[in-house]
This record gives C-alpha cells, structure tokens and sequence, in this order.
C-alpha cells in the first residue's frame, strides 16, 4: 500500500514550484509508503506525479513508483492492489506484452495501453491510481468500487491537484479554504464525514467506482460502478438453488486472492464470526496465518474482554498468535499522533490503530480484517431497529412527536440511547429512520454546539449528498435498501475509511476480504435466493471445533473503552469537539 500525488495545471498555468509542494505532500504520506519516495515530470515541466511506497508485490527498486512505460508515453502512480494481477499478466503476455518487473503495478499499466478505458473491467482489487497518457495527451484518476482506498482533490486556479491525503493538500497549497458546512454537520451527525465532502469546502473526494477524464484544459468525472444497479441486477435475475458448498467455494476463492503477498502477513482476530470465518478458511487452504488480537484492560476476566474467548479458539490452529492487552496510559502515549495522522475526523479507528500498532510492532506490513461481513450478512441491530422504529412511527395517528419526545428522553437518556426519543420526528421512511438509527448526535443537539444559521445550511448541504432517495427507492426488498445504505454510507464512509487511514499510520496495509466485488455480488445473489439474510452461512464455514463458541444472536464487537479513556459521558461530544479542535475548527 502507498502514498499518491500529483499536479496536474490547466490552461497552461506552470507559475508554481510543483516540484517543492509535491515534497512537501510526499512528507505528508510518508507513513503510507516508507520504503520508497519519488517524484516524476514531464518533459515541459508541468504535470508532476508523486509516489511514496510500501513495498509488497515485487519488493524490490525495480517496481517503484511512479512507474514508466519502456516506450516513454505512459506513466502511472498507484495505491491499491490488484489480486487478479496474475491471471491478467499471462493474457497480456499471450497478446505480446513483455514485462520487467514481477508487481501489479506494471500490470494495471500494460492493461490500460492494451484496452484504453475498457481496462476498468479487468480490475479486481482495491485501488486508486493516476494514469498519464502522453500519446492522448490525457491524464485519468481511477477509484475502486466500494472506495476501499482514498483519493482527494482540488481544483484551484486552474491547477488540478490529488493526494491519498486530505490533510497533504491544505498542509502544502497555499490558498483559502474554509471550513465545509455540511462536512462539520456531517461528522457530528454521523461521527465521520460523508462522501464527496471533506473538512475543507475545496477539497473533495474521488467518489467510489468512479473516474477522473483530464483533458484539453476541461475535468470529466464518470461513475463505472454502480453499488444500486449490482442490487437491481441481483434482483431481477433468475433465482438459483443455491448450497452451503456453493458459498464456502466463493467464500475460499476470495479468501485465497486476498493471500496473495510477498511480505508477512497477519490476520486481526477478534472474537466474532467473520474473522474467525477467515481463520478457519485459511486453514482449510493449508495455509497458515499468523493472528493479532487486542484485549483492553478495563474489560479484563470480564465479559468484555474477548481475549478469553480467542484463546480458547485458537487452541485449534497450529499458528504464531500474538495477544495484547493495552491500557488507558498506551492510548494516552499515541493519542496526539492518533489525532495528527487521522487524514479525516472520525470518532471511531482508534481500535484499529491500536492493532496495526501491535502490528508494526511485529513487523507485520499487511494484515486481513474481517471488516464488511456485518454489512453484508445483516449482523449488526440496525435491521431490526429499523423494522421496530417503523412501526412506532404509525404511533404519529396517537401521539405528536413532540410530547412522544418529551416523555420518553428521561428514560432513554438513562440508557444512552436518547435519540430514540426523536423516532416520530425522524423515522417518516428508511431513509431517515437509517440516520438516526446511526447517528451520534440529532440536530436539536447540534444547534445548541454552534449557531443557527451555520447549522442549517450545514443541515441542507449534508442532506443533499448524504443518501440518494432516488437510489434507495429503486431497490425492492428492504432488506437490500438496508444493505445498500450499510455499505455505502457507514462501511465506506467510517469504517474503511478508519482501516485506511489508521493501518496507513503505522504502514501496515489492511485487506477486506468481505469488500470484494465477486464476493458481494455472489452473496448478494445467494440471500436473494434463500431469504437467509443472517450469518448462518458464515458460521458454517468455522471450523467444527472452534463453532461451538460462538452465538449468531449475540454479538460483542470490538468494542474499546474509549467514553472512559477521554472521561466522556455526553455521547462522544467531548471527543467530537477535540477531534474537531486538533483540525482547526473550535466549537
């Protein structure tokens, strides 16, 4: 996993020295890549990519990036991996292509030479990449298609600049930037902040499955994905009689690719079923993976604490298992650098940044993560709250939403859970049932943070990107809708975001096995088919031994003690307000 920059002038602005503010964001990005920093340009000086590089695939000085083509017309700069990169190096060598290097890279180049933009359909990974074609005189910018790997941008006085890094660009551009509304907004509703928004209004985000044209001084963007057309193709196609064996074979095929790695790799094991899913995959592979698991010492000998649980399960696996138990001083020890390497306020990734520090530690450059299986196989509540907010709702023919809000805040409150009190003023449809049921803070909280009018133009701004009715409403089945918004808000937009920017801290690269495109859409079709939405299929896939440890009804997460470590009991206002704080915007 890597670093990327570039600057791109249009209209043939070449006044600033984008040799010196490319530097400055490769320092930026260092922790994304520290095996390796380089810097190309074109001939006339003007176009500049930037690479800093965790080594992988081919390991070694040849495969560094950015990367040229032998003939000189074709130059990429890359973050991602490509699992499919072997299949399509031997098509590409059958239709005459020679290649000097063993990486993906080189792969994904030669792909684009060979069938120009059709090459999107031959990727099977996750990535983000900058392309520079000299014999078109175009310059293109490629997502993956759930948005695993980030990509910002901004287009300022005819100058186009990218980086992996929102906080590379405004650290190293010197212009205006105010703060966005809807981002402020976004992040205190939601605890992160939502796609194309960042922090900063001129700076946005490559959105997922989608790609960048640059070409005679113009900016095209185009979406090649579409999550909500997969869903309508799964639903409108034939149903088929699937088996458990049909899912355990595409379970292990994407387990397998997700393997593929020349440096060591680890698994963090938790005590839930998808991980422990992976484990048990892996070894019926006969492959063996090492496994990081973190326990916190406030849960310890509770029934909190799952390291009880994972050292019970791994009695079953011949595998080198590193366990750790962390306290509230090792957070207190990282927390400025949590604070300064986190690219994007979110009020969660602190766990994950623990992990991929006891991975670093263990000299450990890429480690799988059972991150996606909740989204996809309905493990989390939010199904079920959903379903019961909908029907409190109907209340609305008896009760106003206001006295309803006044007589159950107190008891909610003193569970926690005030929000539930708004469900008549927002549970109206899945759409806003969905925000709530996710949501940290509701708006009435929020106007009471910061003034009136900033708050309700942040409002609009939030709800005119946040989640498209237009989409959502063409999906059938709820229990789509519900994974479509799963996945594209909540996965995509906190918690890959967390693994990229938290494993990146510490360059380590985290896989998803989950977040693959055959996976999803295979699994798509399958509970299409059997109406099984639950994670019975993936329990099955354990290890016979180790499945007696595990209840599909009771779910415990990775959860750390963080309202603790900060001293916070006003649902994560305090902490909201510092992550805010350490960005430069006060509440």
């Amino acid at each position: 996993m890597c670093g990327i920059s570039g600057i791109i002038p249009l209209n043939n602005r070449k006044s600033l020295n984008f040799i010196s503010i490319l530097k400055g964001i490769n320092k930026r990005l260092e922790c994304r890549g520290p095996d390796s920093q380089n810097i190309w340009k074109n001939d006339s000086n003007d176009i500049c990519l930037g690479h800093t590089r965790l080594s992988i695939i081919d390991p070694v000085e040849r495969s560094n990036q950015p990367f040229i083509s032998e003939d000189k017309n074709f130059v990429i700069t890359y973050n991602g991996e490509l699992y499919n990169y072997l299949d399509q190096k031997k098509e590409l060598e059958k239709k005459g292509h020679i290649f000097k290097t063993n990486s993906d890279t080189e792969v994904i180049l030669k792909l684009y030479i060979e069938y120009n933009e059709k090459f999107l359909e031959f990727l099977d990974g996750m990535f983000a990449f900058c392309i520079y074609d000299k014999r078109n005189n175009e310059t293109i910018i490629v997502r993956d298609r759930f948005g695993i790997k980030p990509l910002y941008y901004t287009l300022f006085n005819d100058i186009f600049i990218f980086s992996s890094s929102v906080k590379s660009i405004y650290e190293n551009f010197d212009f205006t930037n105010d703060f966005s509304k809807g981002a402020v907004i976004g992040f205190l509703v939601n605890g992160s902040i939502p796609e194309p928004l960042t922090l900063k209004k001129n700076i946005q985000s490559v959105q997922a499955g989608t790609i960048i044209k640059i070409k005679n001084n113009s900016v095209v963007k185009k979406k090649y994905f579409s999550f909500v057309e997969m869903i309508n193709n799964v639903e409108n196609s034939k149903r088929n009689n699937f088996t458990q064996e049909d899912f355990d074979y595409n379970f292990k095929k994407t387990i397998k690719k997700h393997l593929i790695s020349d440096v060591k790799t680890a698994l963090f094991l938790s005590s839930g079923i998808d991980s422990n899913a992976i484990l048990s995959t892996t070894k019926k592979l006969g492959h063996k993976i090492d496994t990081i698991s973190l326990g916190f010492d406030e849960y310890k000998n509770s029934k909190k604490d799952e390291l009880l649980k994972i050292k019970l399960i791994l009695k079953n696996y011949d595998s080198q298992n590193i366990i750790q138990y962390v306290d509230k001083e090792k957070f207190y020890n990282l927390k400025q650098e949590i604070l300064y390497k986190m690219d994007q306020p979110s009020i969660d990734g602190i766990n994950t940044f623990l992990i991929a520090n006891l991975a670093k530690e263990k000299k450990y450059k890429v480690a799988l993560s059972g991150l996606g299986g909740d989204e996809i196989f309905q493990g989390y509540k939010t199904y079920d709250h959903i379903s019961i907010m909908q029907k409190i709702n109907k209340l609305n023919i008896f009760l106003k939403p206001n006295l309803y809000k006044r007589l159950t805040k107190f008891p909610f409150s003193l569970i926690g859970k005030e929000k539930y009190s708004y469900v008549l003023n927002y549970s109206n449809n899945i759409r806003d049932s969905y925000i709530l049921q996710r949501c940290v803070h509701v708006p009435e909280q929020i106007y009471a943070l910061l003034p009136h009018k900033f708050v309700s133009e942040g409002i609009d701004e939030f709800n005119s990107i946040y989640i498209d009715s237009n989409e959502l409403n063409n999906i059938n089945q709820q229990n789509f809708k519900i994974t479509y918004l799963e996945i594209n808000n909540y996965l995509k937009n906190q918690l890959l975001r967390d693994s990229d920017w938290a494993g990146m801290a510490n360059s380590v690269e985290i896989r998803v096995p989950f977040i693959d495109y055959d996976f999803i859409e295979f699994s798509l079709r399958f509970l299409n088919s059997t109406n099984n939405f639950s994670k019975d299929l993936l329990l099955s896939t354990i290890d016979s031994d180790s499945r007696k440890y595990f209840n599909i009804n009771k779910k415990l997460g990775f959860e750390i003690p963080i309202k603790s470590w900060i001293n916070s009991s006003d649902n994560y206002k305090g902490w909201s307000k510092e992550i805010l704080k350490a960005n430069g915007f006060e509440l």
